[in-house]
C-alpha cells in the first residue's frame, strides 16, 4: 500500500515537472506549508505575548501553560508562582522559538530566498527589500 502511494506521488510530480517549469514544484510546496502551518504559529505567537506593539516584551501566563504545563501545575496553576530562574527563561526560550520559525516562514517569502541565503544578515535585508532602504522597521 505504501508503494502503491510512493507511486502515485511520484507520477504526479513527474506530471507537474513536466507540465511547468522545474519553480512551480517548489512554489507549490511552500503554498501549501504556508496555507497550513501560518495560522497555527501566528495564533501560537499571539496567544503568548501582550497586545500591541510593546506586547512582544511581555510574556502572558498562557505561555507558561502551553510550554511547561507541569511545573505550572505543580505551582498550583499559578503562573506568578513560577521562578524566573530557570522556568521564565525556559519559556521566554520558547516564546523566541516561535518567532524565530514564524521569521524563517516569512522573511524568505519577503525578500526572496536567494537574497535571504546570501545575506550575511537576513532579517534587516529581507525588512529593507520588503519595506523599501528609509523603512524605520529595517533601521
Amino acid at each position: 500500500m505504501l508503494s502503491a502511494a510512493i507511486d502515485i506521488y511520484g507520477r504526479i510530480t513527474r506530471a507537474l515537472d513536466s507540465t511547468f517549469d522545474a519553480w512551480f514544484l517548489g512554489l507549490l510546496a511552500r503554498f501549501v506549508f504556508l496555507a497550513v502551518l501560518f495560522v497555527y504559529f501566528i495564533n501560537s505567537a499571539l496567544t503568548k505575548v501582550g497586545d500591541g506593539v510593546l506586547g512582544f516584551f511581555t510574556i502572558q501566563d498562557a505561555a507558561y501553560f502551553q510550554i511547561l504545563p507541569t511545573v505550572v501545575e505543580r505551582f498550583g496553576y499559578d503562573a506568578s508562582q513560577v521562578p524566573i530562574f530557570p522556568y521564565g527563561i525556559i519559556v521566554a526560550m520558547g516564546v523566541l522559538l516561535v518567532f524565530a520559525a514564524l521569521m524563517l516562514l516569512l522573511v524568505p517569502g519577503s525578500a526572496g530566498a536567494e537574497t535571504v541565503r546570501t545575506s550575511d544578515n537576513p532579517l534587516p535585508l529581507a525588512l529593507r527589500t520588503a519595506l523599501g532602504e528609509d523603512s524605520w522597521v529595517a533601521g
